[in-house]
């Protein structure tokens, strides 16, 4: 899940041209057509309410923030 954090924060980057680390896992070499701009993606982010997963819930709420921030623009069709 750190490469997919990566992934994230290179696409959340803004107008910056920064390397998208796709090759670097498994998950993120099947998550590059949703990622990278060729389909619709939705991510949902689950958090716990119970008092010991405070630092857990704050982590994922930290990467959903990241991710929302992620403009890929239009969906592209690949011929």
């Amino acid at each position: 899940l750190k490469v997919l954090h990566k992934v994230v924060a290179a696409l959340s980057s803004g107008g910056k041209k920064v390397s998208v680390p796709f090759e670097d896992s498994k998950l993120t070499q099947l998550l590059r057509d949703p990622l990278g701009g060729n389909c619709k993606t939705m991510m949902l982010v689950t958090v716990a309410p119970t008092l010991g997963a405070v630092a857990e819930s704050s982590a994922a709420l930290a990467f959903g923030q990241k991710a929302r921030a992620i403009s890929l623009g239009p969906a592209s069709k690949i011929k």
